[in-house]
């Protein structure tokens, strides 16, 4: 889709938390657009250090550049940068929505973004196991010894970090964007921009992940029943809201099949449906 030639190009390193939306939607942008890459991946709180070190702030995802060119932090730049080298017909802020598409993008980073990564870390930051097996991979090994052995500090940094303001506001947060996604779609529109596949709709599709835990992500997420009940119930809700359902239609169409799926399963890269 899109692909840009890469042949006079070196690789690029994304520095990223694996499971992340925000990376998620940096890393959706590259594959889309063809633009070969290589991730490095470290453990919430390693991130700050890397971060910096390669070039950005303190948050994931950087884009770096081997020949020297200042690096770009935050998600938000990356898409802007992958854009400048896509051809009109492909472009994630085409010039007659472009001011939209960079409102909307900018709303969704502030609320949903947080708020719905808020309610996930809210309702299982005290299942270590499932934190160790969807949310370390492919981070380096000193890294995931030094999650087992400092977990309960962890624990708070994170809470503290990812703003959980409690499971019910933060569910009514999501809920409240989720609305507001649909009431724009309730004219029959196929993306929220119209008839084109822009930024906003990678963003609100990238940025729902974490309530809706769709099949083709970046990493592996959790399968639903692998869940408790009621947290189960809750993504269940999430996924048949016509928002929710306009998301999994993004990964399914929009999404690039995921690495991780051609690798474990290569007939599953054909097909994206969500469990």
């Amino acid at each position: 889709m899109g692909a840009v030639d890469n042949a006079s190009r070196t690789r690029l390193t994304l520095v990223a938390i694996p499971i992340s939306h925000y990376c998620e939607k940096a890393r959706w942008a590259l594959e889309r657009a063809g633009i070969d890459y290589e991730e490095e991946r470290h453990l919430q709180g390693f991130h700050h250090y890397f971060a910096k070190r390669r070039g950005g702030d303190f948050t994931t995802p950087v884009l770096v550049f081997p020949d020297g060119r200042p690096a770009i932090g935050q998600s938000s730049g990356i898409l802007r940068w992958v854009d400048e080298q896509l051809g009109d017909d492909q472009k994630l802020y085409p010039d007659d929505v472009a001011s939209r598409v960079r409102a909307t993008e900018h709303w969704l980073d502030a609320t949903l973004g947080p708020d719905g990564r808020g309610w996930l870390y809210g309702e299982i930051l005290d299942d270590a196991g499932l934190i160790e097996k969807y949310g370390l991979d492919g981070i380096p090994a000193n890294e995931r010894r030094v999650f087992w052995g400092v977990f309960k500090l962890f624990k708070p940094y994170l809470a503290a970090r990812i703003r959980v303001q409690g499971t019910q506001a933060d569910q009514q947060s999501v809920r409240d964007v989720f609305d507001e996604i649909a009431a724009r779609l309730a004219d029959g529109r196929r993306y929220l921009m119209g008839d084109r596949f822009t930024a906003a709709d990678l963003t609100f599709a990238a940025l729902s992940a974490a309530v809706i835990l769709p099949r083709n992500y970046g990493v592996e997420l959790p399968p639903l029943d692998s869940l408790p009940a009621s947290l189960r119930a809750s993504i269940e809700e999430f996924r048949a809201h016509p928002a929710g359902e306009f998301a999994l239609r993004m990964f399914a169409e929009e999404r690039p099949p995921a690495a991780w799926l051609a690798e474990s399963a290569p007939a599953a890269a054909a097909s994206v449906t969500n469990r």
